[in-house]
């Protein structure tokens, strides 16, 4: 077996801080989903599933990554050689992060974004920004983002799942981390800047129509 960690608190304490604020940003998508229902009762049926579909995500990520926690400050903390791999719910928990950023990206970002007489059938964020725009190339470029972003995630969650020593995972796979991390950057930055500087272009003149597009821009930069 592998030489024990000598100081876990590099190990445990990110994991903990990330549970506690896991635990919090899940309240407010609660609150959110919350909200969503109470204000919008006519939305279609697809909207509304997406909108439970992913808080039902949420909430089996947050079980997984308490159960991953549990298992090593509890079960695995008289044991610390066991600290150095990786527990089979966190690494689910990394398997289940790429589809809830798909579907809070491209779908939910347009639900909470958009004024209800807006809101697609569809929901794609990105194509959204494609009919403001009506750029082609905006669409395939940030459609390459987000699906590369998607498949680097999904490639080290399995790794970890191969892998399950946390150092060697690092070391052989860190850099598809960094890249998932850059183009999220890029990613969201685009759609952002996209948005924003086409909903400006939208305004009429009007106060009230301008005070409406200044919140969808305040929204979009938001999310």
């Amino acid at each position: 077996m592998d030489q024990a960690p000598t100081n876990v608190r590099p190990i445990l304490g990110p994991i903990i801080i990330g549970v506690v604020l896991s635990g919090v940003l899940y309240g407010c998508a609660t609150v959110q989903t919350y909200l969503y229902f109470q204000r919008f009762p006519r939305d279609t049926w697809k909207t509304k599933g997406l909108v439970a579909f992913e808080i039902s995500i949420q909430t089996l990520h947050l079980m997984l990554m308490m159960a991953g926690m549990w298992m090593m400050v509890v079960n695995d903390y008289s044991e610390p050689a066991l600290l150095a791999y990786i527990p089979n719910p966190t690494i689910i928990t990394i398997i289940l992060c790429p589809p809830i950023a798909v579907v809070v990206q491209v779908g939910l970002r347009t639900t909470y974004t958009l004024s209800a007489p807006e809101r697609p059938q569809q929901g794609y964020f990105i194509l959204r920004v494609y009919r403001l725009s009506e750029e082609p190339l905006l669409l395939i470029f940030g459609a390459l983002l987000a699906a590369s972003k998607f498949v680097l995630h999904l490639v080290f969650g399995i790794s970890a799942y191969v892998v399950k020593d946390a150092q060697r995972l690092v070391h052989e796979w860190g850099w598809s981390i960094t890249s998932y991390l850059v183009l999220s950057i890029g990613c969201d930055s685009l759609i952002a800047t996209s948005m924003s500087y086409h909903l400006n272009q939208r305004k009429t003149g009007f106060d009230r129509t301008s005070r409406i597009i200044d919140k969808m821009i305040i929204y979009a930069l938001g999310e």
